[in-house]
């Protein structure tokens, strides 16, 4: 994990995280006793690792962790099993994980095995399960934390 000039966490795969650039990326901001963690890009084996080691930070250190999947373009196997586990995690250490405004994509793999009914998820709006997305993510972090 490193810090930007913001004083953001962030963690990536093989690059560094650039705004904008598209590359993927996880990026863990901390409000006293609420972490947010925002991926962007894919979430592959690949980046799974580093996703991993973020959410088990976050819900150590956290009572509440939120996880903008807004961004995210895909999620395989690897990627639901350590969002699994790290609400597992938070579960056993009595924090609460949160997934907000989940891409399609996201929803997709999640109403699959209907692990959208074993997670918390904000920011979804009901045409957003049909395809459209709402802006409603961003107010309902912000206004969590």
């Amino acid at each position: 994990m490193s810090e930007d000039q913001s004083g953001r966490t962030v963690v990536t795969g093989a690059a560094e995280f650039t705004e904008g650039a598209g590359r993927p990326a996880i990026e863990l901001s901390e409000h006293e006793d609420t972490a947010v963690v925002r991926i962007r890009g894919p979430v592959d084996a690949a980046l799974t690792p580093n996703l991993r080691d973020a959410l088990t930070w976050a819900v150590r250190h956290h009572t509440a962790v939120f996880v903008d999947l807004s961004a995210v373009s895909a999620v395989d196997d690897a990627g639901l099993g350590a969002l699994i586990r790290a609400h597992r995690r938070a579960s056993s250490l009595g924090a609460a994980l949160c997934l907000v405004a989940p891409s399609q994509p996201v929803m997709r793999a999640l109403d699959a095995p209907r692990l959208s009914d074993v997670f918390t998820v904000v920011g979804v709006a009901p045409a957003a399960r049909r395809g459209s997305r709402s802006g409603i993510g961003r107010s309902l972090l912000h206004a969590r934390i």
